[in-house]
């Protein structure tokens, strides 16, 4: 961000989890308070959660990384398109890798 400002640009940073609904409406919302109008939507959110073998991934944290990679990534971006002024989303990208 520093390098943003000290470039001229506008720059904030917001805590929330992708994963849930109200964080996401919060997130949104106080993006738009701060800066008007969203015109851009870059969704960056995702988390690796360490290095397992397939067959020692328990289900809790499967349904973890889902729901941020994959729900937060959604969820984004139907906020984005339900605001004023949005006119397309870019980014959502998941990455599965494996191999013994």
């Amino acid at each position: 961000m520093h390098e943003i400002t000290a470039a001229g640009g506008q720059a904030a940073a917001f805590r929330g989890d992708v994963s849930r609904e109200a964080d996401v409406d919060a997130l949104f919302a106080a993006a738009q308070d701060r800066f008007g109008r969203p015109v851009g939507l870059v969704n960056n959110a995702g988390i690796v959660g360490g290095t397992t073998r397939v067959d020692e991934l328990t289900l809790e944290a499967l349904n973890r990384t889902l729901a941020v990679n994959v729900a937060g990534e959604i969820a984004d971006a139907v906020a984005w398109l339900l605001s004023p002024g949005a006119s397309y989303v870019t980014g959502t990208t998941l990455t599965v890798s494996g191999g013994r």
